[in-house]
């Protein structure tokens, strides 16, 4: 019991010792900002202890001096406690600024006698319209009274990196100071804007898709810095402070925008087969960034991002270097814009992880992307100049060859002009004589078809003749039977022989006479009989012709033999349809022929004559008797 009381008592003496030490902030108008950092004390706090258990004696003897005018703890998890004491020396309005970027949570607490008298909330993970003062730095009023002291413990928590500037002032210099910081980030985020303009102009115009990898790089940049300066969180979603978690997403965007811009630039495919493959590596690390910044490893994310644009600086630089050593030239202008980069992105990585101070209101990855962005728009203007001249010497190039082969083209177009003639004129005679012999084989043919035609007619009229001198009257049917079919033939050969084409017959012009020179040998006439003709105007080869014809005589004499005994307005119809398969129609209104009957097997020569020609041309019979006789012949070999 003794021990523990005497472990207490020094405990007491020992943060009253450090409470004595600590020097309190006075707040005086005549210094309108003051850096109040060194008048800190500090304590990470890795268990986030409520300001109860941080107010106790064993926690507050671990509080520890801090030594900078800004306090800069790198890439920390813990809560930061800082602990200081204000005395109001002069009249009027004074304000704590914390001016940070990606800070999460802040609380103040006015502390009096060991109790919090009075608490105050900002942060990122709080609408921008809660903040005190609705700027974008996080502004706390001091409700101190003139001459008196109060004690603050002021609570940090962030998952990026931990610094930030500590000052107390008038609302006054804080206004004017944030008038000058906004002035010169207008200035920024201007001329970042005017290259994205600038750029998706001559996109428009080329449509090279590397001014598309340009502008998304330079709005990747634009996006990171806004976030650290709040205008995004003030202008584009103030009401959604979840979004500022995922603000490190830009490190990735960055990263993945500036590989593909860079790889297109210089060219790495054709350039740098194997670097090339190698940057690859950084596309997987800012697709790697990104998955990460949607998980608790927030900080972890950030540290890639840095660690991994750090090293894409670096591999980029080196693969510059090796192709402007290549002899390409756009790559001077890229290694002179990427240093400015590297210069800067090192500065601020090395700022943020402590090594180097962090100078208020510059930040030297600012200066060096507008620097590289300004140069990478001349890289990217002697990149166009540089085609330009290459298209121009194309052009040229191609001009003096079109010339040359025009000249070839001249020459050897009055060589092939005169083989031309030469041989037009040897085929001009071989034509000619072609044209003799035509002419002599045609009129050959025209002699043979009259011939044969006048021999066919030799044959009628003995056939003729013969019938006369018969008295039995089925032998006198078979002569004229035998006739017509003789006829039907001559009739064939007349048509060749009138016609140029001794090779077709006008199939339309032939049923038209077969059929009406068998209506008159059967006594008919169109005053007593209806014979219709539909047949289009076709030429079928003679070969096909003649089995067609003596077909067609065979169904139209068939007709006018059985189909009209005691049928009062007889009629005829042959139709041939236009479309293939060709179908010729032999259709009468008289008796209709029974299936039965022609099914027989019991044939007339007829009979075996359309059987057999129809066979002989591929062709298909079918018969039809629901009113008068139809016979139908699909003409498929006409194809």
């Amino acid at each position: 019991m003794f021990m523990r009381s005497l472990f207490l008592t020094i405990v007491f003496f020992l943060v009253v010792l450090r409470l004595q030490a600590q020097v309190p902030v006075s707040l005086n108008a005549s210094k309108p900002l003051n850096n109040i950092g060194k008048a800190t004390q500090y304590f990470k706090d890795a268990h986030f202890r409520s300001v109860d258990d941080v107010l106790q004696p064993t926690v507050q003897a671990q509080f520890q001096p801090y030594h900078e005018d800004m306090p800069n703890f790198g890439g920390l998890t813990d809560a930061v406690w800082l602990r200081f004491d204000v005395s109001k020396a002069t009249e009027g309005d004074f304000y704590l600024q914390i001016n940070a970027a990606f800070m999460d949570s802040l609380a103040l607490y006015a502390v009096t006698n060991g109790q919090v008298k009075e608490v105050q909330w900002s942060g990122d993970n709080y609408v921008f319209s809660k903040r005190a003062v609705q700027v974008t730095t996080f502004l706390f009023p001091l409700n101190i009274r003139t001459g008196d002291t109060q004690a603050y413990l002021l609570r940090a928590k962030t998952m990026q990196p931990f610094y930030f500037l500590l000052r107390t002032g008038t609302l006054k210099a804080f206004m004017e100071d944030t008038h000058i910081l906004d002035f010169k980030q207008g200035i920024y985020f201007g001329f970042m804007m005017l290259m994205v303009l600038y750029n998706l102009f001559l996109f428009s115009s080329t449509k090279d898709k590397l001014y598309l990898l340009y502008v998304a790089y330079v709005m990747s940049i634009s996006w990171f810095m806004s976030s650290v300066y709040q205008y995004i969180f003030e202008y584009i979603w103030p009401n959604f402070p979840i979004f500022n978690q995922y603000a490190v997403a830009s490190s990735g965007l960055t990263i993945l925008t500036a590989t593909l811009f860079t790889r297109r630039f210089l060219n790495t495919q054709q350039q740098t087969p194997r670097l090339h493959r190698i940057s690859n590596l950084f596309l997987g690390l800012g697709i790697f960034v990104l998955v990460l910044v949607c998980t608790p490893f927030q900080i972890h994310a950030l540290g890639l991002a840095q660690g991994s644009i750090m090293a894409m600086a670096i591999f980029f630089l080196v693969t510059g270097i090796t192709i402007f050593y290549q002899g390409y030239q756009p790559a001077q202008f890229y290694l002179f814009a990427w240093s400015f980069l590297i210069i800067g992105f090192m500065a601020a990585i090395l700022g943020d992880m402590g090594v180097l101070p962090v100078i208020p209101h510059i930040n030297p990855m600012q200066i060096g992307s507008a620097l590289e962005v300004a140069l990478l728009s001349f890289a990217l203007a002697n990149r166009m100049k540089l085609y330009k001249k290459q298209r121009e010497d194309a052009q040229n190039l191609l001009f003096m060859q079109t010339k040359e082969n025009e000249r070839i083209l001249t020459h050897l177009n009055e060589i092939l002009e005169g083989q031309v003639n030469e041989r037009t004129a040897e085929l001009q005679n071989s034509l000619g004589v072609i044209q003799e012999q035509s002419d002599k084989l045609t009129i050959l043919m025209k002699e043979l078809h009259h011939r044969v035609k006048n021999n066919l007619q030799i044959v009628s009229s003995l056939l003729n003749i013969q019938a006369y001198g018969l008295k039995d009257k089925d032998a006198v049917r078979a002569l004229q039977e035998s006739k017509h079919r003789v006829d039907a033939m001559s009739l064939i050969h007349q048509h060749l022989y009138q016609t140029d084409d001794s090779g077709h017959l006008d199939i339309k012009a032939y049923t038209t006479n077969i059929c009406e020179s068998l209506m008159y040998a059967y006594g008919y006439s169109h005053h007593n009989f209806s014979l219709t003709v539909e047949v289009p105007q076709l030429y079928f080869d003679i070969d096909k012709a003649i089995p067609i014809g003596l077909i067609i005589n065979e169904l139209v004499t068939n007709s006018f033999k059985y189909a009209y005994e005691n049928v009062d307005k007889p009629a005829l119809s042959v139709i041939l349809t236009p479309d293939f398969p060709y179908t010729f129609n032999v259709i009468d209104n008289g008796n209709a022929l029974t299936k039965a009957d022609w099914e027989r097997k019991t044939m007339s020569f007829g009979k075996q004559l359309i059987l057999s020609l129809t066979q002989q041309i591929n062709g298909k019979l079918t018969l039809h008797t629901e009113s008068g006789t139809h016979f139908k012949i699909t003409l498929s070999m006409m194809k």
